[in-house]
């Protein structure tokens, strides 16, 4: 699972509260089936759930969704290092759902670190 725990004091620590497009480790990068993302005091929730289906949730209100459930298991969310964040079926054989916000040339997401 991934927890907000940012280290203030550590600029280049990666915080497990946030995803880097493109890093090297695929595991930064990656949102499994059962993770999630969350603010400070979890009233915000970002959950790719076992089913496949990432939702976007405040308190218990869905507020979004990919509505891909059912669509494959073990899915994974990618942040892809051209900024586009793509939901994969299992073993990443077929993409279930894009953002659409890459950029246009290679290596656009810069890491100051």
């Amino acid at each position: 699972m991934i927890y907000s725990f940012p280290n203030p004091y550590k600029i280049c620590n990666f915080f497990k509260s946030t995803l880097l497009s493109g890093y090297k480790s695929l595991f930064i990068a990656t949102l499994h089936a059962g993770e999630f993302l969350t603010h400070l005091y979890k009233a915000y929730v970002f959950l790719v759930q076992q089913d496949c289906n990432a939702v976007y949730y405040y308190k218990n209100i869905v507020l979004w969704n990919t509505k891909t459930y059912g669509m494959s298991f073990d899915c994974k969310f990618r942040l892809q290092e051209d900024g586009n964040f793509v939901l994969y079926s299992a073993f990443d054989l077929k993409p279930l759902y894009a953002t659409k916000t890459y950029c246009k040339k290679f290596k656009c997401v810069n890491h100051q670190c």
